[in-house]
């Protein structure tokens, strides 16, 4: 398959706690993993590395041509996005591909109760809003690589975490669930069968 994202012996904030040492990886199309960090700080870390959001102090780091990474932490953030829901999710293009055939995204929409979404701008959403945002978007994504840090450290309803084990179960596009042993210990739930886990702590050792 081919390679979307590679590190080789990358390393940023080296000798602090929240830093990485010498990481190698490589992310291929269409597969799922599961990077595994020390603490939330490196976790933190290696998020901004994958997003470009971070500068690598040393080691070669190498991107497909055009690689759109769609990460939650964006998503959730304080980042302004100016189009409405309706407009962010492309919605009136209908139908995507998931879950092995073709879907209607309004029927999603329907599914976690977000009809109510559809019109408010984005930068408007708050608490439950935001994150059925943030978890529609992940599942409308057709390319790139779906990076998620954040939203299975959350307490989230049952059908919200349904909805988000569905994404990372049932989506085309690559996949990277980064995770701690803080998060590890919360959520058994990521012990997903055909997922790839990467330990960066042994890798950079």
């Amino acid at each position: 398959m081919a390679v979307l994202l590679k590190f080789r012996n990358v390393s940023l904030y080296k000798n602090e706690p929240y830093g990485i040492n010498r990481v190698s990886l490589e992310i291929e199309r269409g597969r799922k993993y599961k990077l595994s960090v020390e603490n939330e700080e490196q976790l933190n870390t290696l998020t901004g590395l994958l997003e470009g959001r971070f500068k690598k102090q040393s080691g070669l780091i190498e991107r497909a041509e055009k690689l759109f990474v769609q990460s939650d932490r964006l998503l959730l953030g304080d980042k302004i996005y100016s189009q409405t829901v309706k407009e962010f999710l492309f919605l009136r293009n209908d139908f995507f591909h998931f879950g092995g055939r073709r879907r209607s995204k309004f029927g999603f929409v329907q599914t976690i109760k977000a009809k109510h979404l559809v019109d408010y701008p984005v930068y408007k959403l708050r608490d439950t809003d935001k994150i059925k945002f943030a978890l529609l978007a992940l599942a409308f994504q057709e390319r790139g690589i779906i990076l998620i840090s954040r939203l299975h450290r959350l307490n989230l309803e049952p059908v919200l975490l349904q909805f988000l084990q569905r994404i990372i179960n049932e989506t085309y596009t690559t996949c990277c669930l980064i995770t701690s042993p803080e998060t590890t210990s919360q959520t058994p739930w990521l012990n997903i069968p055909d997922i790839i886990e990467i330990k960066l702590a042994e890798k950079s050792a």
